[in-house]
């Protein structure tokens, strides 16, 4: 079976090829949340995550591969409590870049890039080869624990509301 996915959003109107390899549904619950694949195959990527001590948000941690020669058109994910953060994990020679207003950041094997993606952002792969990254959110340093608290209560309403209909 495969276990990569393609992302489904509205935020953004094409994802083309772009896929995700879940590996918690929730970082900021990553005992309830595990997956099998990432219990299975990425257990010691999640125990150093864990043990960072990381202010992990309540979004998915997932592996992220862009195929050569692709890209994510300009798209906001109109947040503005969490931040993105990508570690690269295979980063191919050429312009691999993550694109933020008229700021072009480049991916590197092991180095962390962190983003507000509240702001307007893109990605391109011109590179040969696909390019991986480890993707999790962390709590924006403005946000107060008891905000924190309260955002993940209204995420879990709107969770059980979806799985209603």
């Amino acid at each position: 079976a495969d276990v990569w996915s393609t992302p489904q959003t509205a935020l953004c109107d094409d994802v083309g090829r772009f896929e995700k390899l879940v590996l918690l549904e929730d970082g900021s619950r990553p005992a309830r949340t595990a997956t099998k694949i990432g219990h299975d195959h990425f257990s010691r990527t999640i125990s150093r995550l864990l043990r960072s001590k990381c202010p992990l948000g309540p979004t998915p941690v997932s592996v992220h591969r862009q195929p050569a020669g692709t890209g994510l058109p300009a798209h906001t994910d109109n947040v503005n409590f969490l931040l993105t953060c990508h570690l690269g994990l295979v980063v191919p020679p050429g312009v691999c870049e993550f694109l933020i207003g008229e700021e072009a950041r480049r991916w590197r094997e092991g180095r962390l890039l962190v983003a507000d993606t509240s702001f307007v952002h893109a990605t391109r792969n011109d590179a040969a080869s696909d390019r991986f990254v480890l993707h999790f959110t962390v709590w924006h340093p403005d946000v107060s624990a008891a905000e924190r608290e309260g955002i993940v209560r209204l995420h879990d309403v709107l969770r059980g509301l979806e799985e209603e209909t």
